[in-house]
């Protein structure tokens, strides 16, 4: 596995990894924000008030009985209240519990938290319950539960139970100490029969989210959370693993194809597979190595080209000025020695100069002289200048030229296109050939069309028909020039954001068209018709 697979699966490994946590957190926050389960607590507190109830009212029972005969009903009466509160005293000691007995819904006759003994008190907060436990494993269809507020301010879950054993006891209980003590729960003992219960009350839970864990980890459910997380992870894990593969080794292909290229082989390509944008990309880059390796072979034809086209002036100029300096030539055969070493000095001259002023273009470091021309006259005087080559050469150029829109460009650039495309048909037309040079409006631009009943071009060399120093090309071989000509041709009219193509029937003639854009400014609706050949 390689390193961009490894950082791949690092990275889903994390985000897969960290997703799951946040999602775990977020479930937890989630758990934590319900209410907490109090059912079970009720349970709880039910059976210890059910169980204290039972408890206290037999004690009391029992010293009430064994001291009948030999106490007052004044003195069974604090007996009776002694071993009451010993034994709630006791039972919530056992039980941690909070104890209270409570009269109706607001009067504590009793607390097992009031150290002081300051009760009976009046709870500001009344008590509101459920009238039965809510739970199908119901304890006693008496009992009650619910929530209440004490004095101060702190939640408490209750459950309670009516005591009628003890309820005279109670109810003897209560106004003695109020007038013992001289304080009242109000006219609620007064006014109206009550109730009175024995609760049994522990603070009300607060949720956290260690709670949450641990009610789920008793359940089971927490177990089965971990064990879901880690299959879930091992199959995101393959599944990213798979991912991983099916984008990495396309692009290791692809890095691959880019070494060969970059050490010399040009015909290595990329496979196109894996996702859609790889393979854009790979499409890209084989589009790229095609025209990498056109590139090159041109180059290399390039260079092979010049050298043969330095190499065959050099010879005779070599030739012909060792010839004069040995004395082997005088008089009129060294004049025309001289005039041969003078014509192919020219003749390398012209090709270093086509070939300076054809990179210079390319490189974009020759500005041109854009203006607006009257592309009309510009043709004619073409056409008009070429004229009398043509009848020296027994050739008709028929000149079609209808009134056309100015273009925005350098005259002089597109006389030389122009005048270089004229002067190769004239060269490729044999004595009695026709040669047109037509000019129309086309959509938003010029259509300029040179075509002549030449030898033609054969259609393997038509795709490099603009190549520098392209010797193959049937359309150069008589060229006594430099051979750039149309190179140079193709540069100008692209640098006027123009179009130049050729077609050609091999033994029947070519066709060079040129399309330039109208100028904006000037431009307007022309109706023509294209002439017939």
């Amino acid at each position: 596995m390689n390193r961009l697979n490894i950082r791949l699966l690092v990275s889903f490994s994390l985000i897969l990894v960290i997703s799951l946590l946040l999602m775990w957190l977020a479930l937890l926050l989630v758990l934590r924000s319900q209410p907490p389960n109090t059912e079970e607590i009720s349970l709880a507190l039910a059976s210890i008030v059910i169980d204290t109830t039972q408890i206290a009212t037999e004690r009391v029972n029992t010293a009430r009985q064994e001291n009948t005969e030999t106490m007052t009903a004044r003195q069974l009466l604090r007996l009776s209240e002694s071993v009451l509160y010993e034994t709630l005293l006791e039972q919530a000691e056992n039980t941690n519990t909070r104890l209270m007995i409570i009269r109706g819904n607001q009067c504590i006759l009793w607390d097992s938290q009031d150290n002081n003994g300051d009760y009976p008190y009046l709870l500001e907060n009344p008590i509101t319950g459920d009238l039965l436990l809510s739970t199908n494993r119901r304890l006693s269809s008496n009992i009650i539960t619910g929530i209440f507020i004490d004095n101060s301010g702190e939640e408490w879950l209750y459950s309670a139970l009516p005591v009628p054993n003890v309820e005279n006891l109670l109810a003897s209980l209560a106004p003695e100490r109020i007038r013992n003590t001289g304080r009242t729960c109000g006219s609620l003992l007064e006014e109206q029969p009550t109730i009175s219960y024995i609760a049994a009350l522990e603070p009300y839970p607060q949720q956290s989210i260690r709670n949450v864990i641990d009610t789920y980890r008793d359940d089971g459910l927490f177990l089965a959370l971990i064990q879901a997380v880690i299959v879930g992870l091992f199959f995101a894990l393959v599944a990213s693993y798979a991912i991983v593969r099916w984008v990495s080794n396309p692009l290791n292909d692809l890095a691959n194809a880019a070494k060969a290229i970059a050490a010399g082989r040009y015909e290595e390509r990329a496979r196109l597979y894996g996702p859609e944008e790889v393979q854009i990309v790979a499409e890209s880059f084989n589009q790229m190595a095609v025209q990498v390796q056109a590139s090159r072979q041109a180059q290399q034809d390039f260079f092979a080209n010049v050298s043969h086209d330095l190499r065959t002036p050099l010879t005779s100029i070599q030739g012909f000025a060792q010839a004069i300096a040995e004395g082997i030539t005088d008089g009129e055969s060294a004049r025309r020695s001289a005039a041969v070493i003078h014509s192919e000095a020219e003749r390398m001259n012209r090709m270093v100069n086509d070939l300076l002023e054809l990179a210079k273009i390319q490189a974009g470091r020759i500005s041109m002289a854009k203006q607006r021309v009257d592309i009309t006259q510009l043709l004619q005087f073409v056409g008009e200048s070429l004229s009398l080559k043509a009848k020296q050469k027994g050739i008709t150029l028929n000149i079609e030229i209808n009134k056309l829109p100015h273009i925005y460009g350098d005259g002089d650039r597109l006389a030389q296109v122009f005048t270089n495309l004229v002067d190769n048909a004239l060269k490729h037309t044999e004595s009695g050939g026709i040669i047109w040079l037509r000019a129309q409006v086309d959509a938003d631009g010029v259509l300029v069309q040179v075509e002549d009943t030449g030898e033609g071009i054969p259609p393997e060399d038509l795709p490099r028909i603009f190549e520098r120093f392209y010797q193959v090309d049937k359309s150069r071989a008589k060229l006594q020039g430099t051979g750039l000509g149309l190179a140079i041709s193709q540069e100008i009219i692209l640098a006027h954001q123009g179009k130049i193509w050729v077609e050609s029937t091999y033994g029947e003639g070519t066709c060079f068209s040129v399309w330039l854009p109208v100028d904006k400014k000037t431009r307007a609706t022309y109706t023509t018709n294209r002439p017939s050949s």
